[in-house]
């Protein structure tokens, strides 16, 4: 039975009378496409308003809440663990590093998966490298490090917030393990580097180390989590750097000490001590299917975890990416900031609390700033705090604006990964435009004075979004309710017409 998704049907009975006044089409129609708001497993959130809640899939809801004082704009996306859909992380241009740009738009990361929804994710280093870890359907594309937080899906779908730890090792013919201290992060002094394609083209290395390079034999890429691969090392290159990484292979890259494990590797099968061919095994203590960086953690069983440390980034009021979530629920938030007069955003402090009254019992604080985005269908909803102004007679981009500024939109920032609600099934939404409603591309725009107390971003393509057009959830489901609202109309028209010629027939 075909089933419409994201917006509520209920039963209507019309009695045969009524059918035969053309008020009856538009009563029918009316009662038929209707979208009350749906039940919500947060429920009520003391001191803010509910607005335009939308079913945007099974288990899958938008709201966005109002608070007056402040004001302050908040945006949640739920979805009901039971659902069936999968939390994905998702690197930005599926590249850790390379050329530019590095770093995409959380709307475009959002198409390309063919989520239901997405908020931006980790932060990012001033290259556009993401800060932290980063681990996409059970292969680790980036290791984490000990300075940040890692949000964590396991297979089965639980969340946990707090260190990854992983392991790297490739074993020898003899037996003999080299660790590896890093997987496609920069490398540092005696450290030993594994790099992937999904480094980018090549390692981005100096000429002070040493590079192996190997061949995946089997299973075919990527390495992922937990599985033991065999590799073929082809060749060593000593006193150039950036290595070309193969398309079906690998490099690892030493340095000091990390160069000296690696040239006696390459010893031992140039004398024949060992085979050219290795095992790898890359793993984490834990399984993880999914996971991205973000700090500090906001809530930990069910208390408030973030303490005031007196910095801007804890205690100002800024645009913030949260994600939370309890026994049944995983929780989107955006709340967004810096626009007096609409919202002006939360303290950390403050954030940890909203997410407590929305029944979270754990939460973690993602990018924000400028960085905030909140995507539904690949259409922004929320608004972006950066503004594309003209200022002294030249365009540029600004985190606040000034007197005399003339405001020409909202630039959603690129950013260097994503945490998107990936359909179950793979089913996705039909694509949209994100930037329909007057959004414009601004290629090659000048960099931001990057100053941002709540992110740490990278450069990249910027996008205009017109501020006069209102956000609105899902527009592919606004669509849906006008085709219904047809489809209900000529029905009632036609049932209409035939019953009028039942008429004539009997006179």
């Amino acid at each position: 039975m075909a089933r419409w998704v994201g917006m509520p049907v209920r039963k209507v009975t019309v009695a045969p009378r009524l059918l035969r006044s053309g008020a009856a089409i538009l009563i029918a129609m009316a009662a038929l496409v209707s979208s009350p708001a749906p039940a919500h497993a947060m429920g009520g959130v003391a001191g803010y308003a509910s607005r335009d809640a939308r079913v945007l899939a099974e288990g899958v809801e938008y709201r966005r809440l109002v608070r007056r004082s402040g004001p302050v704009v908040v945006h949640v996306v739920s979805l009901r663990k039971d659902a069936g859909h999968s939390l994905r992380a998702v690197l930005s241009n599926d590249r850790v590093a390379g050329p530019a740009p590095v770093e995409e738009r959380t709307s475009a990361m959002c198409q390309r998966v063919g989520c239901i929804a997405a908020v931006n994710g980790d932060f990012a280093l001033p290259t556009g490298d993401p800060v932290g870890g980063l681990v996409a359907g059970g292969a680790l594309l980036r290791s984490p490090v000990p300075s940040q937080h890692q949000l964590s899906v396991s297979p089965a779908g639980d969340l946990r917030a707090g260190t990854l730890s992983w392991s790297a090792q490739l074993l020898p013919s003899d037996l003999r393990p080299t660790a590896v201290t890093g997987l496609n992060v920069e490398r540092v002094p005696d450290a030993l580097v594994l790099y992937t394609p999904a480094n980018g083209p090549a390692t981005g290395t100096n000429e002070f180390g040493v590079e192996l390079v190997g061949r995946v034999v089997e299973p075919s890429p990527p390495l992922r989590l937990e599985q033991t691969a065999l590799v073929e090392l082809v060749a060593l290159v000593e006193g150039a750097g950036n290595a070309p990484i193969p398309p079906d292979g690998l490099v690892l890259s030493g340095h000091g000490k990390g160069a000296a494990e690696l040239m006696d590797v390459w010893r031992r099968v140039g004398t024949g001590a060992v085979s050219p061919r290795a095992l790898l095994r890359v793993e984490t203590r834990a399984p993880v299917a999914e996971s991205l960086g973000g700090t500090p953690v906001l809530v930990h069983e069910g208390r408030r975890w973030v303490a005031d440390d007196g910095s801007n980034f804890v205690a100002g009021r800024h645009p913030r990416t949260i994600v939370g979530w309890n026994a049944t629920e995983t929780l989107l938030v955006t709340v967004d900031g810096r626009q007096p007069g609409y919202s002006v955003g939360l303290s950390l402090l403050d954030a940890a609390d909203l997410l407590l009254a929305m029944g979270a019992t754990e939460a973690l604080n993602l990018d924000g700033g400028g960085s905030t985005t909140m995507v539904v269908g690949a259409a922004v909803v929320n608004r972006p705090s950066d503004r594309m102004v003209k200022r002294a007679g030249r365009q540029q981009v600004v985190h606040t604006t000034s007197s005399g500024d003339v405001v020409l939109g909202a630039v959603e920032r690129p950013v260097a990964s994503g945490l998107a609600i990936v359909p179950a099934g793979g089913v996705a939404p039909a694509p949209l435009d994100p930037f329909s409603g007057g959004g414009a591309l601004l290629p090659g725009a000048d960099p931001l004075p990057y100053d941002d107390p709540a992110s740490i971003p990278g450069g990249g393509n910027l996008a205009l979004i017109d501020l006069r057009i209102a956000p609105s959830p899902a527009p592919a489901l606004v669509a849906v309710a006008a085709g219904m609202e047809v489809a209900v109309a000529q029905w009632l028209l036609t049932v209409a017409v035939l019953r009028r010629r039942a008429r004539q027939a009997r006179r």
